[in-house]
């Protein structure tokens, strides 16, 4: 998503959206920010996250999204996509 001043202009988050039947419950993770080159490939290139890594040299894995995904890698595995993604479902959850 565009997020005006941070370093790349851009940050990625995961969404999430329940439906009870009458209506949704939507859910956000936390946002963090991929590294330029991997945005230039998205934004240039028309590469998803997965290709974009791999192109920029980040991964050896082509399939990086199905595993720690981009953000275990730049956090060092301190965030893995699984993690990542369990936040927004967790926010989704709350009985507003």
């Amino acid at each position: 998503m565009a997020v005006p001043h941070s370093k790349t202009g851009y940050m990625d988050v995961s969404v999430c959206a329940i439906f009870d039947g009458t209506e949704f419950h939507l859910g956000l993770s936390s946002a963090w920010e991929a590294p330029k080159e991997v945005v230039r490939h998205m934004l240039n290139d028309g590469l998803n996250m997965n290709d974009a890594a791999f192109k920029a040299g980040l991964t050896t894995d082509k399939k990086i999204g199905s595993a720690q995904g981009l953000v275990g890698i730049v956090t060092k595995g301190r965030l893995t996509r699984k993690e990542y993604t369990k936040e927004a479902i967790r926010t989704a959850l709350n009985p507003h």
